[in-house]
């Protein structure tokens, strides 16, 4: 989730909801301008927890006195939300959405009022099963069937 970050300029939305809630307090509490981007290896968090060696931290520049970017007081921002949807590291972090291929043909206005009457794609899939169900009792086409939709 931390990798999310350094993109504060993202639609929330499109992210699962745990991530979705800590980016949406992070960009309500901040401004975008405030944000900065340290890749993984001018960052000092990310030595430790690389499991460094505690002789080797003392001699460490990076861990000490930071990346030479801050020193040199040329700060660059790197916030490039298209990089996110491209880049497999930061794909876990968003939203499963289900991509079923859908085909439908219309015949008569009565199936379009069914379509126009249904608040969501999910709620239509169900209509048109009870319905599709309904058909093929009344045709005797497989034995009846009763109960909830499988």
């Amino acid at each position: 989730m931390d990798r999310l970050y350094h993109c504060p300029c993202m639609d929330p939305s499109v992210l699962k909801p745990f991530v979705r809630n800590r980016v949406s307090a992070i960009q309500n509490l901040t401004e975008v301008s405030a944000w900065k981007h340290v890749p993984t290896k001018e960052n000092p968090a990310d030595i430790i927890s690389r499991g460094i060696d505690p002789e080797k931290i003392q001699n460490c520049n990076l861990w000490w006195f930071g990346p030479s970017f801050l020193q040199d007081h040329s700060v660059v921002s790197l916030c490039v939300c298209s990089d996110i949807n491209d880049n497999e590291l930061y794909q876990r972090e968003f939203k499963k959405t289900p991509t079923d291929p859908v085909c439908l043909v219309v015949q008569g206005q009565e199936v379009l009022s069914i379509i126009n009457n249904c608040s969501s794609f999910t709620r239509l899939q169900r209509v048109i099963g009870w319905c599709v169900r309904f058909v093929r009792n009344a045709k005797k086409f497989l034995a009846t069937k009763r109960g909830q939709l499988n």
